[in-house]
């Protein structure tokens, strides 16, 4: 199997737009309302319901006004169900309906991803291997079972995708699958997204490959759908709005986007706002690309307005706040934090920049810490616990709180030895305290990653000299008391 790295990891999930409205029955219900008396029903043990419920939702092929259908929405937000049991009742109760094995094979395939984790493969323990092994060979039997209960949803053909790529199956079976996903219905994202992680070079495709296929998931959308907004990803990517921690004033956008790409974002935001005028989207995107040419008082105008007629999308809001940072609207900022906090309090985002600022405003280093370890232990995913720790690990780093820092970096590094950042910033942090030997330790490692061998060395001339020199101020003491104890000796 071929080495799956972090970044090629988080490409597990790529970017799939929601949106919060959609139709049911005879009038407007919201995904999230829909999602929430479905869940009632799955809580009541009322399986039959929900099942009916979600059926019919699939067989009316209704569009959101974002141009998903409303059953890829639902799937979405049935991946944050983490409860086994509830899982097993409902396929024990709903054999002949294919919605509990769905949803239960994208539960193992998440099972699975966390087995393995984000280390490189070397670093990855044989029961690592043996564990996420045993999670595909489950999401595999379920998403099978479930795609011959009902070969009419996509969701079922679109995850088995992923399995081709975690398992190693050749090509031919993922086009297989893919070819059922198109045939079940070609409005789905999700199958084109998970052949695109397929067609990454560092998986299973040849150069440039996932890019011709992006293009032409681009420019052969079927018409009516919104397949084109795949585009948007690259956007979304540069621009880091969702994992913006507020700590000091740096740049929130990471590598520049190429013209041909540019300007597909351009024309996709133009069919958006066309074919899915009630959209926020575009005009959100519209925002994105303001802010990637730092054009944050315009992005704010941008975004305030779709905010006026969606008042509760969690990505809108965070983007405003973001924003409000980076202009230096500290006290607006937070106010629309807490605003957020009231909207959605298991909000890892809103948690995360309360905490930074109970930490860098308040100098609350208790209750700042608090906050991401909220987010910690309740976070499924080790790639993003490692990066929680790393973040916390670098505000208080810059509140010159190293022991604290050393502790942070020291637990993102027990579940990513490989992380160089977290193993960077400790040798610094121990450097501070003086642990010289612990900071040259962790350098001479670095020193190991080409991409930051140069600095490494710097750091490590650093150090050894200013333990050599510490080393000769020593010796005189040294052999000062030497001498006064053999002077007393020889009295004796």
């Amino acid at each position: 199997m071929k080495r799956i790295t972090l970044l090629f990891l988080l490409y597990f999930v790529l970017f799939l737009p929601y949106n919060q409205l959609c139709q049911a029955d005879t009038k407007q219900k919201s995904t999230d309302a829909i999602y929430d008396e479905i869940h009632i029903l799955l809580d009541k043990k009322s399986f039959d319901r929900a099942d009916a419920i979600l059926q019919k939702i699939l067989v009316s092929k209704k569009m959101s006004v974002d141009g998903l259908r409303v059953i890829e929405e639902l799937y979405e937000k049935f991946s944050s169900i983490h409860d086994y049991e509830l899982l097993n009742a409902w396929c024990n109760s709903s054999q002949n309906s294919h919605f509990p094995y769905s949803i239960r094979g994208g539960y193992y395939l998440q099972e699975a991803a966390n087995a393995r984790g984000t280390k490189y493969a070397k670093s990855v323990t044989e029961k690592q291997w043996e564990d996420m092994k045993k999670f595909l060979a489950l999401a595999q039997a379920d998403l099978e079972k479930s795609y011959a209960l009902e070969p009419q949803d996509p969701y079922s053909a679109a995850e088995m995708i992923m399995v081709c790529l975690l398992t190693g199956y050749p090509r031919e079976v993922m086009e297989n699958w893919f070819n059922r996903a198109m045939q079940a219905d070609n409005y789905w994202l999700r199958p084109y997204n998970r052949k695109m992680n397929y067609l990454f070079p560092q998986w299973y495709g040849k150069a440039n490959e996932w890019q011709e296929f992006r293009k032409k998931c681009f420019y052969d959308a079927p018409k009516g759908s919104a397949v084109y907004s795949l585009i948007f990803d690259s956007l979304e990517s540069r621009v880091r709005i969702k994992y913006f921690i507020v700590k000091e004033r740096e740049a929130i956008t990471n590598r520049t986007i190429d013209q041909e790409t540019l300007g597909m974002i351009k024309e996709g935001i133009k069919r958006l706002k066309i074919d899915f005028p009630e959209s926020g989207l575009h005009g959100y995107y519209e925002a994105l690309l303001n802010i990637n040419e730092d054009k944050y008082e315009h992005a704010l105008t941008d975004i305030e307005k779709i905010i006026k007629k969606y008042p509760r999308i969690e990505k809108y809001i965070e983007a405003k706040i973001v924003l409000l940072f980076m202009l230096k609207k500290d006290d607006e900022a937070e106010r629309e934090l807490n605003n957020l906090f009231k909207i959605n309090k298991d909000s890892n985002f809103a948690l995360a920049n309360i905490g930074s600022l109970k930490i860098n405003k308040y100098n609350d280093i208790e209750g700042g810490t608090s906050n991401f370890r909220q987010i910690i232990n309740h976070e499924q995913d080790d790639s993003y616990k490692k990066w929680y720790y790393y973040t916390l690990g670098n505000i208080l780093f810059f509140k010159e709180k190293y022991d604290f820092a050393i502790d942070n970096f020291s637990k993102a590094l027990d579940i990513d030895q490989e992380h160089t950042n977290s193993r960077i910033k400790r040798a610094h942090a121990r450097h501070k305290i003086g642990d010289l030997d612990g900071a040259i330790e962790d350098m001479l490692i670095v020193k190991e990653d080409k991409k930051y061998k140069e600095s490494a060395i710097n750091s490590l001339d650093e150090y050894m000299k200013e333990k050599s020199e510490k080393n000769i101020k020593k010796e005189p003491g040294d052999n000062k008391a030497s001498e006064i104890k053999g002077k007393k000796a020889i009295r004796l």
